[in-house]
């Protein structure tokens, strides 16, 4: 799974399958899309690179609460769509993310 490139972007995707991208070394940022509706356990489990996560839902997506590893989720910046802070600050998994910051090109 290493192979990856080091970004990733899902088109039309509206789940991310259990484990899908665990053990990605490569994987360094992903953009998930509007249409996304739920994340799966350990989805982006051991992803030591992973450092930069684009969030283009404006609402709640449904998702498991161990889709990270801790340590993602201490040093990737979340981006998510001007204007939806509250929203996910208060959210189970994106409310843990240390580094929010919001993108108006979202």
């Amino acid at each position: 799974r290493s192979t990856l490139f080091p970004y990733t972007t899902l088109f039309r995707s509206s789940y991310i399958g259990d484990q899908s991208f665990i053990g990605c070394t490569s994987l360094t940022q992903i953009t998930l899309p509007r249409n996304l509706v739920v994340i799966y356990p350990a989805a982006f489990r051991d992803c030591p690179s992973l450092n930069l996560i684009r969030l283009r839902s404006r609402s709640g997506l449904y998702v498991y609460s161990d889709i990270f590893d801790k340590s993602t989720i201490d040093k990737a910046i979340l981006m998510i769509p001007a204007g939806t802070s509250d929203t996910f600050k208060n959210s189970l998994v994106w409310g843990l993310f240390r580094y929010r910051m919001e993108d108006y090109d979202l």
